[in-house]
């Protein structure tokens, strides 16, 4: 049996520990990881083994040499990286006459029954079979779905909550038959996950997902790699390797700690559970280690503490240094005497702290909601500033900025957003007061990336838009937050505060063309927070509208959260049912391809699909989909899911109709509603529940479940409002349920 070994990744979000050692050499309990995948193929027949390297690869290749654990190890080195299936195809030649060959992350600890993994293989006549595992968070994985014969339908790279639906995540394991090696384009950057498997969906071939109940974790993350040595103190994974130290008891009995052989514990230091000594370590009398990893030849003086920290090779604590939770110390790094790294701290190797610095490590998150700073919903105002510099360094050219009209302190965080574009050497364009509606279309407009600043009190609500309107797509959102961590700032001078601008006219402009349908003459009252613009536009281009509150003739009200149609007081449509008479409009004119929300209501689709016609969808959310078509189409259909758009279209194809007409157009159309609650589940929850619950989801056309990053939202269809409420509450007692069985184990 062959394998394949994949060493290349840098491993960036180790930094600083992968500053001075590739990913594969990052030691858990004192040992390579890569020690522990060698030994786990061996230990399941492998006897020939491809070691694919790239950065730092002599260090890997000086580790394992031709030989190690009873294999005969190659190397392959790749001068620019090709991708993980990329790298594989080079060996193509080596591998082409074997019924199979495992690949497998240099980096990731795992326990898997390879064996029982190899004859499923078999069994199923796979092209490809990936081994998954069940995660409660799979934020930072590829959520692969399975349907009834174990064969993949769907893969999710590195999703957020809203495209979770399952727990089961792509380990990085393979099991493949040589010839899908023939779909990987040679000298060319390609991935198993993001291009072969989604290539061999589209073929039909044979990709199965094997279940293993084994331990796995990637390592790949600071607390994970954490998590990792703590499980192997606590005998969760099965090894294939005789440890490097010998585990001991805390003298308070609360639990175990690992001292290498070599590594040096001097009377009176204190250690204390959870913890790691390295190789050359040395606790001197008085130190305190707890929850810590400490990396060869660390060092701490008497009254030195490190507390869940990690100390890479050769870092050096000085009397009375101590390094907080959370803070991880580069190779070299030097505490002088008093010093302290903050909770949180990332040093550079070799970096010397003489005083307590002010560090600042901030997380940031882009929710259905707006960014959270921190886990808190909305940002500070030096989290405003933090996140216009990323703006400025990762789109390059000027920021737009809106702060919305309904809150005066919304000036507070826009002007400090303003400031970080500025120091990140862009200019910030300034909008004045604006709305989602207007702040979406202007983004769309002018092809220019803008934001939305609301708030009042200790933080604003930062709402973002693409150079296409709509929310950045998830790929560019990972960027935006390292940026915003990093704290990142111009190296060129600063930008400039360009002068209010007024982009109402294209927005008049764009209504107009949606009411101007028909020159035939309407009269409508309007009244809801966003009717304004509408109202505007609908005098300027020949509508007699007025404001008023009062429900006479033909009334409009128009809100953030949608649109109502009334005739003398009698409710003629709102929001589903309006978009669906407009669809049947188009449908009617022989349009036959839409471009949808993704959360359409379903019977606008199957009218749409009944027709002869079809769709594709985009998200109104940041998303990892690739959708720049569809979003771009969604830029010139914005009734699609702008209320003001909406309520002008409606009202363009009334132009013209009798009292009656309208009446009737009405009555001939199905009411259809859609209502929405929220579910919290534990977080820790969130992911497995979502797998139970989503088989019956996926197949229950009238309730969906969307989850994001405040929970699950619930969001019923039916063609009353009793019935959606009744469904939505009945799902979310399913949830309910679900979620206790969870608990109860």
């Amino acid at each position: 049996m062959k394998a394949v070994i994949l060493a290349g990744g840098r491993g960036e979000r180790l930094r600083p520990i992968t500053d001075t050692r590739p990913k594969p050499l990052v030691p858990v309990l004192a040992r390579p990881v890569m020690d522990y995948v060698l030994s786990l193929i061996s230990h399941h027949g492998v006897t020939e083994a491809f070691v694919t390297t790239h950065y730092l690869a002599h260090q890997i290749k000086h580790r394992y040499g031709e030989e190690a654990f009873g294999m005969r190890l190659h190397y392959a080195l790749e001068e620019e990286p090709l991708g993980t299936a990329g790298g594989v195809k080079r060996l193509e030649e080596a591998l082409r006459g074997e019924e199979m060959f495992l690949v497998i992350s240099g980096d990731a600890l795992c326990d898997f029954d390879l064996g029982r993994a190899f004859a499923f293989h078999r069994e199923k006549k796979a092209d490809a079979t990936v081994i998954l595992s069940s995660v409660k968070t799979p934020l930072d994985y590829g959520v692969v779905l399975l349907d009834s014969f174990e064969k993949i339908f769907s893969f999710s790279e590195k999703p957020d909550w809203s495209e979770t639906f399952s727990d089961q995540v792509n380990t990085g394991v393979y099991i493949l038959s040589p010839r899908v090696l023939e779909k990987i384009p040679r000298d060319t950057p390609f991935d198993f996950a993001g291009d072969l498997f989604p290539r061999l969906l589209a073929d039909g071939d044979a990709l199965f997902g094997y279940k293993d109940e084994g331990y796995w974790c990637d390592i790949g993350l600071l607390p994970a790699l954490y998590r990792c040595n703590r499980d192997l103190l606590r005998g969760k994974a099965r090894t294939y390797v005789d440890p490097a130290g010998d585990l001991r008891p805390t003298v308070d009995g609360t639990g175990t700690y690992f001292v290498s052989r070599g590594a040096s514990v001097e009377e009176g230091a204190e250690v204390g559970p959870d913890t790691v000594l390295s190789p050359g370590v040395v606790l001197a009398k008085g130190s305190r280690v707890s929850g810590s990893l400490l990396l060869e030849r660390a060092r701490l003086e008497e009254d030195a503490a490190a507390e869940c920290a990690i100390l890479c090779e050769d870092v050096h604590l000085a009397p009375g240094a101590a390094a907080l939770p959370g803070s991880v110390l580069g190779a070299g790094s030097r505490l002088r005497e008093g010093a302290r790294a903050e909770n949180g701290a990332t040093l550079s190797p070799r970096t010397t702290l003489t005083a307590p610095p002010a560090f600042s490590r901030r997380s940031f998150a882009f929710t259905e909601e707006g960014i959270a700073e921190d886990g808190v919903p909305g940002v500070t105002r030096d989290g405003a500033e933090r996140l216009g510099s990323a703006f400025a360094a990762f789109y390059g050219g000027d920021i737009g900025v809106f702060r919305a009209a309904a809150s005066p302190g919304s000036s507070y965080f826009a002007s400090a957003f303003a400031a970080g574009v500025q120091r990140g050497g862009r200019n910030a364009r300034f909008f004045g007061a604006g709305d989602l509606s207007l702040a979406g279309f202007t983004a769309a407009h002018l092809r220019l990336p803008l934001v939305l600043v609301d708030g009042d009190g200790d933080r604003g609500l930062i709402r973002t838009f693409g150079k296409d309107g709509m929310p950045p797509l998830r790929r560019e959102v990972l960027k935006l937050v390292r940026l915003a961590e990093e704290n990142v700032t111009s190296q060129s001078g600063m930008g400039l505060l360009l002068p209010k601008e007024a982009p109402l006219e294209a927005y008049d402009a764009a209504l107009c063309r949606e009411l101007n349908y028909s020159r035939e003459r309407l009269a409508v009252s309007l009244s809801g927070d966003w009717s304004e613009r509408l109202l505007v536009s609908a005098v300027r281009c020949g509508v007699a509208a007025y404001h008023s509150r009062e429900r006479h003739g033909l009334h409009g009200e128009v809100f953030p959260g949608g649109v109502k149609l009334f005739f003398d007081q009698e409710r003629l449509a709102e929001n589903e049912k309006l978009r669906l008479f407009l669809v049947r409009c188009a449908l009617a004119e022989g349009r036959r391809f839409f471009t949808l929300p993704e959360d359409f209501p379903q019977i606008i689709r199957d009218e749409i699909t009944a027709a002869g016609g079809r769709y594709e969808t985009f998200a109104l959310r940041h998303t990892n989909r690739e959708e720049e078509t569809a979003r771009r189409d969604a830029a010139r259909e914005r009734w699609l899911f702008d209320p003001p758009f909406l309520a002008a279209r409606a009202l363009g194809r009334l132009r013209g109709l009798s009292d009656d007409a309208i009446r009737e157009t009405f009555r001939g159309i199905p009411d259809v509603f859609v209502t929405e609650l929220h579910f919290y589940p534990r977080e820790e929850n969130k992911a497995k529940l979502l797998t139970l619950a989503g088989e019956n989801a996926g197949k229950e056309k009238k309730v969906r479940l969307v989850p994001g990053f405040y929970g699950i939202r619930i969001i019923s269809e039916a063609l009353s409002l009793e019935a959606a409420l009744d469904q939505a509450f009945e799902t979310r007692g399913k949830l309910n349920d679900i979620e206790k069985s969870i608990g109860e184990g």
